[in-house]
């Protein structure tokens, strides 16, 4: 069950994608697909038939495709596998805070995001980073914004909006 059409793609104004900090190598890759492989083989040939359902599992996640963008409605993710898709948005109005930090990533800035005992830590372009901040600190006032390290001694939520 594929889905052509992104939940976001209706949306107006620009859409910020977040990239990947590392990357799976390629015999990770590989590794991953002999492991299911065998996984399943064994499961069949043995009386051990579990095993043919986690390589069943283990297939799936590595055929799975994850997306999060960034919108003008909230950080919305999109899980899209054969079996079953997931999608998951965070307004706006949810988020006590977005913050920035330098992760050592070059070309990279991560920025927390919080929606109550949850933090995303997501990684986007410098640039993209910046008009980020810079569009929640216009359209959005009540979500703090700064510096992860400005905060790093402090109660943070205390300083963000409790949920109600």
């Amino acid at each position: 069950m594929r889905i052509e059409r992104l939940p976001w793609e209706a949306v107006s104004g620009q859409i910020f994608h977040a990239q990947e900090p590392k990357p799976r190598k390629k015999w990770v890759q590989v590794g991953g697909w002999i492991l299911s492989v065998v996984l399943m083989i064994f499961g069949v040939t043995t009386k051990f038939w579990v095993l043919s359902i986690l390589g069943l599992l283990y297939l799936l996640a590595l055929i799975m495709k994850k997306e999060i963008v960034v919108t003008k409605r909230g950080v919305e993710t999109f899980y899209q596998m054969y079996i079953t898709t997931q999608y998951e948005i965070w307004n706006w109005s949810e988020l006590g805070y977005v913050l920035y930090e330098d992760r050592n990533k070059p070309g990279l800035t991560a920025l927390l995001f919080n929606r109550g005992d949850r933090v995303k830590r997501l990684y986007f372009k410098n640039e993209d980073a910046v008009k980020i901040v810079e569009m929640v600190k216009a359209d959005h006032p009540k979500v703090l914004t700064g510096e992860a390290e400005d905060y790093s001694n402090t109660d943070i939520k205390s300083k963000s909006r409790k949920k109600s």
